[in-house]
């Protein structure tokens, strides 16, 4: 497992803070508790974990994680943070 360090000041914090609930305004969405709770059954993963899967496959969105089981076990939705920010190819 990866650990990231950066240090920033409590200024850029507060800053990194406001821009991030600037851009999440209205773009709140809760996971539908029948497919999480099917996708805790039928894969064997946590409540969490299922409800994270379940919102990513209904907003037909990437699951960007570090977490290796979740990787493994939903391939074509979970991608680890190095290859979500890998530049993409146009063709």
């Amino acid at each position: 497992m990866r650990t990231w360090c950066f240090a920033i000041s409590a200024e850029e914090d507060d800053d990194l803070c406001y821009d991030t609930r600037i851009l999440m305004r209205d773009r709140e969405a809760e996971a539908d508790p029948q497919p999480a709770l099917e996708l805790c059954i039928r894969h064997g993963i946590s409540g969490y974990d299922a409800q994270f899967v379940a919102l990513a496959t209904n907003q037909r969105i990437s699951l960007v994680t570090e977490d290796q089981q979740l990787m493994r076990k939903f391939p074509a939705l979970a991608l680890s943070v190095a290859n979500y920010c890998r530049p993409r190819s146009d063709g």
